[in-house]
């Protein structure tokens, strides 16, 4: 369980709460659909997706919820992912 230490993101969770338990409930029952009907499949760049998602969780971890420079994944290269997706900041 990735332990959330910085108060601004714990802020941020608290003032979107309804907003992310809708978000979550609607995806799932999106993916629920997609997953009962076969039509999800792996795709040419699911890993590459599963980088992303993991480079922001070990960044998370550390207090850094925006991270431009992926430092974790990608053979702990540094590469400089974040510049070029376009990520929410407050």
């Amino acid at each position: 369980m990735i332990e959330i230490n910085n108060l601004k993101i714990k802020k941020i969770i608290k003032k979107n709460i309804l907003f992310i338990i809708i978000y979550v409930i609607l995806s799932v029952l999106f993916i629920y659909q997609m997953v009962k009907s076969g039509a999800i499949n792996n795709g040419d760049d699911a890993y590459f997706h599963v980088e992303r998602i993991l480079e922001i969780r070990e960044s998370l971890k550390v207090g850094n919820p925006l991270p431009y420079l992926y430092s974790y994944t990608n053979g702990r290269m540094g590469y400089p992912l974040g510049i070029f997706f376009i990520q929410k900041s407050h």
